[in-house]
């Protein structure tokens, strides 16, 4: 069954890239990115609602505050992660922007050791390292797009962190409860993150409004996007929440990170036609031993 949830993650987050980038090329201006979350999020708060309903929770037990306070502090990290990440890969190609995605991982790994006393051995830290390790072979230099990582640090690192802080919100609630309610979970944070989204749109609304008509063709353009994005992002955090009370977060979060870039840039050079690098058969090779130094924790 793990191994089960393990594909589900690394399919659903490898997918997530394309359609981010995607979606950042219909994005025509901050106000639209802060927004475009809104309509993937929005479903899945209300797929969740109505599994926390059937399931026959109560309010109660969903204002608990060891619910709550994760809940709504991932889904404010959500919001950020993705309307951040829509905005920064206007200025990366999608190699770079694979990177951007999956760089979180290293927060939740070391929070994790630092607040939930979760160890790793050295064969693990060797793995978390040689996958960092691609994450700056992939960024050395241009890859044809606009610009580098010069021109797009700032807002990869912010939703780099927003997105480590989701993971480690998930793994705190999995943590803190002996039987989680992961749907009433993940429908406080959707919400939370909908209306974060709502609140960036509004106090940037006034670069969308000077756009206006064409905002409104890029936001019928990502509908699609949109509903992918649902299926990508439902999927990947609840597995990741599944996981998160069977496996250490080093193994965890470093086997997702470095398979789902693997799936990223095999879709890049199948489907997006991107050329094949020295530094993408560096990073194919080092992530599948990365992968194998992660099997003492799965």
């Amino acid at each position: 069954m793990v191994y089960g949830f393990l594909i589900a993650a690394v399919i659903s987050s490898g997918a997530a890239s394309n359609v981010y980038k995607n979606i950042s090329a219909k994005s025509d201006s901050p106000a639209m990115s802060g927004f475009f979350p809104t309509m993937w999020f929005l479903p899945l708060a209300l797929f969740f609602g109505l599994r926390t309903v059937s399931s026959g929770t109560t309010a109660e037990s969903v204002m608990k505050p060891e619910l709550l306070l994760p809940a709504v502090i991932g889904g404010v990290g959500v919001a950020f992660a993705a309307s951040i990440l829509i905005e920064s890969m206007k200025h990366n190609t999608l190699s770079v922007s694979v990177i951007i995605v999956n760089m979180n991982f290293i927060i939740p790994v070391f929070l994790s050791m630092i607040f939930l006393k979760e160890s790793a051995g050295l064969w693990q830290i060797f793995g978390i390292l040689l996958s960092v390790a691609v994450i700056f072979v992939l960024n050395m230099k241009k890859d044809g797009g606009a610009s580098g990582i010069k021109d797009a640090l700032f807002l990869p690192c912010v939703s780099c962190v927003s997105n480590g802080v989701v993971n480690f919100c998930i793994k705190v609630y999995q943590n803190g409860n002996a039987a989680p309610d992961l749907n009433a979970f993940y429908t406080v944070m959707y919400l939370s993150g909908a209306v974060t989204c709502v609140l960036l749109w509004i106090m940037i609304g006034n670069a969308m409004n000077k756009k206006a008509e064409k905002s409104e063709r890029s936001f019928s353009k990502a509908s699609v996007d949109a509903l992918m994005m649902c299926g990508c992002n439902g999927v990947y955090y609840y597995t990741a929440g599944l996981l998160a009370g069977k496996m250490n977060a080093a193994a965890q979060f470093t086997v997702i990170t470095a398979a789902s870039i693997l799936v990223s840039l095999g879709i890049g050079v199948i489907f997006q036609k991107e050329k094949i690098t020295k530094k993408a058969v560096f990073s194919f090779a080092a992530c599948l031993v990365a992968i194998f130094c992660q099997a003492s924790g799965i």
